[in-house]
């Protein structure tokens, strides 16, 4: 049975897993993807775990890295990441030589789409949509059994439609998106403006070492219109 390297690039987490062709998860491991500000630093760290951890499976025969954001396919680069600030990103020109097995790139939403539609809720339809949300929001659409990715990979850009005029400004340059309104940090930037407006701001210094989901709650615990 063929042995895969799975990696998810998040804008908060990165997530390594190795998988066999049945779908099954043989070991995992996740770092932050925020500690490396800059993509060179990231790399050579994500080479290096990744080495670590393909050295007890040498029959892992390839490496596909699900990324959040616009991918050139043919040069196998990722083009822009508005979430990480990382622009024409040479991925797998940099991995292949270290982790010495061929990769393959693909925007992270397509991915969760693809993965539905082979092994999960998508299984048994021919067109399907899926909507992820995270530190942003993207989306996957697979029509006739075939994985849409449109006009020059942008695909279903579902987190940069408009829904707001003059808008919160987003990551990717425009103002007024869904995903800077409706993302885990549009949700946090949402909570903190009703914070303060109630005269109980709530970020400290150790707010940062926190997770999105743990401010969340904690906000809501201490102000109960915080999500009204």
């Amino acid at each position: 049975m063929d042995v895969f390297l799975a990696a998810d690039i998040g804008g908060t987490n990165t997530r390594l897993a190795i998988m066999d062709s049945s779908g099954c998860q043989l070991e995992s491991e996740r770092f932050p993807t925020f500690s490396f500000p800059e993509a060179e630093s990231f790399m050579e760290h994500l080479a290096e775990r990744i080495i670590s951890m393909i050295s007890g499976y040498p029959e892992v025969c390839g490496a596909g890295f699900a990324v959040p954001g616009t991918v050139d396919q043919e040069r196998k680069k990722l083009v822009y990441a508005p979430n990480l600030g990382w622009k024409n990103v040479a991925l797998a020109e940099f991995l292949e030589p270290r982790i010495s097995v061929p990769v393959l790139l693909e925007n992270d939403a397509n991915l969760a789409a693809l993965g539905e539609f082979g092994y999960g809720e998508l299984k048994d339809v021919r067109h399907g949509m899926l909507l992820t949300i995270g530190t942003g929001i993207g989306g996957g659409l697979v029509l006739d059994g075939q994985l849409y990715r449109g006009p020059g990979g942008l695909g279903v850009e579902l987190g940069h439609m408009i829904i707001v005029k003059d808008g919160w400004q987003c990551n990717c340059g425009r103002r007024g998106c869904f995903e800077a309104y409706a993302s885990a940090m549009g949700l946090i930037r949402l909570a903190e403006e009703k914070m303060s407006a109630s005269g109980n701001p709530f970020r400290g210094t150790d707010d940062e070492k926190r997770t999105i989901p743990e401010l969340i709650m904690e906000m809501h615990s201490r102000e109960s219109d915080v999500a009204g």
